[in-house]
């Protein structure tokens, strides 16, 4: 009975373990990115998410283009986010661009 109740504990904490470092991992970037709907989303929507862009670019029709980075390396991997997010002139995202660069 002592060994049975030991066993589940120990398992237990495994399984938290495993579920903590799985969640650690996750970046917040990636996440917010899936969120964002073209023709749905608007910069109040980005600008929620995302915070202040690094970088924007007017076009001459009215439209815009923010673009973030992030870095999400650890220990072992770097790993280097860029997102864009283009906007029509009332605000609204018409598209979107996401690209990844790893390196051991």
């Amino acid at each position: 009975m002592l060994l049975r109740k030991a066993l589940t504990v120990y398992l237990t904490l495994v399984w938290l373990g495993l579920l903590v470092a799985g969640c650690a991992g996750k970046n917040p970037y990636l996440a917010s990115y899936d969120r964002v709907q073209e023709g749905i989303s608007t910069k109040r929507d980005v600008l929620g998410m995302y915070g202040e862009p690094k970088f924007v670019q007017p076009f001459r029709d009215g439209s815009e283009q923010w673009t973030y980075d992030a870095d999400a390396s650890s220990e072992f991997v770097h790993q280097y986010h860029t997102f864009s997010f283009r906007f029509n002139k009332d605000g609204v995202v018409i598209s979107k661009y996401k690209f990844t660069s790893k390196w051991p």
